[in-house]
């Protein structure tokens, strides 16, 4: 049980310092990064691995959404249906 408290501290100070360095850099491609890069130089070790790999994984899936709207992956708003 310590350990999980421990896991969730750890999720939530690297959450906090990842919310406040990309306030600060910006939300752009860029600053996300920045934001991920300095967040890991914070938390050493597997905790610190395991949440830039997600921070990282989530930005992979923001991209993957953004690029597939542009490339026609999202909904037509000026479809016409058939009644």
């Amino acid at each position: 049980m310590a350990s999980s408290f421990g896991d969730a501290g750890a999720g939530a100070l690297g959450g906090l310092i990842a919310g406040v360095s990309q306030n600060f850099l910006g939300s752009g491609l860029f600053g996300t990064i920045l934001a991920i890069i300095l967040t890991g130089s914070f938390l050493k070790g597997t905790r610190g691995t395991a949440l830039t790999t997600v921070l990282g994984y989530q930005i992979g899936k923001d991209l993957s959404g953004n690029l597939g709207g542009m490339l026609g992956g999202g909904t037509s708003t000026n479809a016409r249906g058939s009644i």
